[in-house]
């Protein structure tokens, strides 16, 4: 393997580990996780707080296992970078020091998509 090639399975393997745990905590602890949904989109969803949250963990759950593996790649790292961005200004909402983790991991995904083209 390159040393680009290493750089990415790092990264996979890091970002996808913390979605992967993310999805599962999210799915059997969803309550833990409420202060993330704001009340105007808690109105929106014809879900409960609980359920809306138990989905997510399921998206976290799938897309960081297809981000960890490297299924297709060239999709699934778009994929992941818009999740996280879409969370970005929710945790930002709520606790700026969790956001600049996401922030992190942002700068990390955007890292494995221009290594991509290496």
């Amino acid at each position: 393997m390159t040393e680009i090639e290493w750089a990415q399975l790092v990264i996979r393997t890091a970002v996808g580990f913390v979605m992967v745990a993310f999805g599962l905590h999210q799915i059997i602890n969803p309550g833990e996780w409420k202060e993330y949904i704001p009340k105007w989109l808690s109105k929106l969803s014809p879900l409960p707080d609980t359920s809306f949250l138990q989905s997510h963990g399921v998206g976290n759950l799938s897309l960081g296992f297809c981000f960890m593996i490297g299924f297709l790649p060239g999709v699934f790292d778009w994929i992941v970078l818009i999740w996280w961005a879409s969370i970005l200004p929710f945790a930002f909402m709520v606790k700026w020091s969790i956001a600049l983790r996401d922030v992190a991991i942002i700068a990390s995904l955007v890292a494995v998509i221009l290594l991509q083209d290496s």
